[in-house]
């Protein structure tokens, strides 16, 4: 289901974003299968949890989302979204923490799936040329999908959750309800 649904929202009339970022369409079909198949068989964190993410942020952004963010945002939140828990075991954080897995070592015990998610993602573009939808974009773009990427895989991190909860909320007693106003 992630794959057809990630082809869906990335083509979608009125926001084409594989045409306004010239993005290989054979390329995307792979990397698409890359994600797809990076999932693992576990049972919250897979690829249908995936597409229901992605359904989600979908939704928002065709609600009213998309007048907030700019058209790159919204396709590096979309990609965000398929590729969150890409790679994900089924082990929280703190279990690799205190197992001093891999994983954890690798990541310095900070946000270490989330951390993971973001390496796996760019390390198998990096390596493997035919599934880096990436490669013609201009250096600026892809930095900046780069990292709203990584930005949004470290923010899944729900050790973060309360805190982030608490600026957001800050915020809104800050500059009121409408984000129109902001």
């Amino acid at each position: 289901p992630l794959q057809a649904l990630g082809y869906h929202v990335l083509r979608r009339e009125g926001s084409n974003y594989v045409e306004q970022f010239s993005l290989d369409v054979p390329t995307l079909k792979r990397w698409l299968v890359l994600v797809e198949t990076s999932y693992m068989d576990a049972k919250y964190h897979n690829s249908a949890h995936a597409a229901d993410v992605l359904q989600s942020v979908f939704s928002i952004l065709c609600m009213d989302g998309h007048r907030f963010l700019s058209e790159i945002e919204q396709m590096a939140l979309l990609m965000a979204a398929m590729v969150h828990d890409m790679g994900h075991d089924g082990l929280s954080n703190v279990f690799h923490k205190n197992a001093l897995t891999k994983r954890a070592l690798d990541h310095n015990d900070q946000s270490i799936q989330e951390n993971f998610h973001a390496a796996t993602l760019f390390n198998r573009m990096a390596r493997d040329d035919s599934v880096n939808i990436f490669k013609h974009l201009s250096k600026q773009h892809f930095a900046q999908i780069r990292q709203i990427l990584i930005h949004c895989l470290l923010h899944t991190d729900m050790s973060k959750h309360f805190v982030n909860l608490k600026e957001f909320k800050g915020m809104i007693e800050t500059k009121g309800q409408e984000p129109d106003e902001w």
